[in-house]
């Protein structure tokens, strides 16, 4: 267990200090804004690609993965519609509670921590995983 808390550590470690910097006012909303464009339409894309032309994709893609992802993903987001509907939650509530469920944080969190477990090679993988798993979420949340 203290060997799982190590590897996700340096995540939350990165983390407290975003906020502590906000906190002390170093960095304000604005700088925030910018930089999660920056990082999410510019540096995250390279990345992803980067990572993905480099990579074997014979020896890194599993449809065997994808299709358990795929499976598991839809499984949650199927019970959270039905939970939503159990405790009679609005509609506009539904969407959001579904979606926090079945919508992990794939670049913020997965990227790291697959990174930060098995090196360049799980980077791979994982964005191997990603560009599969992100339009298929989106896909299910706008059915959903």
């Amino acid at each position: 267990m203290s060997e799982i808390f190590f590897l996700v550590l340096p995540v939350f470690i990165v983390l407290a200090v975003g906020n502590l910097l906000k906190r002390m006012k170093i960095v304000d909303d604005r700088f925030i804004a910018s930089s999660n464009t920056l990082i999410f339409k510019v540096t995250l894309p390279a990345l992803l690609f980067l990572s993905i032309s480099r990579s074997n994709l014979r020896a890194v893609f599993d449809w065997r993965l994808v299709v358990i992802i795929f499976a598991s993903v839809l499984v949650v987001a199927v019970l959270s519609f039905i939970t939503a509907k159990i405790l009679r939650l609005s509609p506009d509530i539904t969407g959001t509670f579904a979606m926090n469920n079945f919508r992990g944080n794939y670049a913020n969190m997965g990227l790291p921590v697959f990174f930060y477990v098995f090196g360049q090679e799980g980077l791979m993988y994982a964005s191997v995983l990603m560009a599969f798993i992100v339009p298929y979420v989106s896909m299910i949340a706008i059915i959903g």
